[in-house]
Parts: structure tokens; C-alpha cells; sequence
């Protein structure tokens, strides 16, 4: 499903003002993120420099859809969405502790 712009307006408006929001959530994805880095420096992948998004970007050493449906085999989506050179590079974003638990546990296993 998709939403029209008129219904996603609303929506974005009251993001916008959730001024509390961003520099709650800043130590989780800072946490996320730095967790994400290690396992995949672990792994010995390729990651972009100096992440500072609520996401890392890496190599994963195949295609990206490849990568997705092995994910997707041990219950973890991920877009699995190719970029022009980066082809074999996913990005992988930051979620909650359980989720991040699953997501590690799942490029412990595709990525080995």
C-alpha cells in the first residue's frame, strides 16, 4: 500500500514537530550503528566510512537480492536494493534490541 501526499502530509507534519524524538532516539542509533559496524568489521566486510546515519552501509560479498531472500530464509527483511557500483553493498538499518539480536544472528550465519 502506499499513501497519496495528501494523506502522508499530515503525517509529516507531526514528525516534524515531534522536536523530542530525534535527540531521544540519537544514543539508540548510535548504539545500533556502532553495533552493526563491529559485526560486519568482524566479518571482515567492507563498510562505508564514519557511518553517522541510523544505518551502515557494507559489502556483503554477493547480490543484493541473494543477500535478501538468504536473510529473509533466517526471519530478517532487508530491501535488498542494488546501487550502481555497489552492487553487492547492502545497508542495513538500526532497529530495536531483539531485532538487532536477529539481524546478527542471520549475518552471523549468511555471511560466514
Amino acid at each position: 500500500d502506499t499513501l497519496s501526499l495528501h494523506d502522508a502530509l499530515p503525517i509529516c507534519m507531526a514528525s516534524i514537530a515531534d522536536a523530542e524524538f530525534v535527540p531521544a532516539m540519537q544514543p539508540k542509533f548510535k548504539a545500533g550503528r556502532e553495533r552493526l559496524f563491529k559485526i560486519a568489521k568482524d566479518l571482515g566486510r567492507k563498510i562505508a566510512a564514519n557511518p553517522q546515519a541510523s544505518f551502515v552501509f557494507f559489502d556483503v560479498g554477493m547480490p543484493n537480492s541473494v543477500f535478501a531472500e538468504k536473510m529473509m530464509a533466517e526471519g530478517v527483511r532487508v530491501v535488498g536494493r542494488a546501487w550502481p557500483g555497489y552492487e553487492t553493498w547492502t545497508r542495513i538499518s538500526v532497529g530495536d534490541d531483539w531485532e538487532m539480536d536477529r539481524c546478527e544472528a542471520a549475518l552471523k550465519k549468511v555471511l560466514a
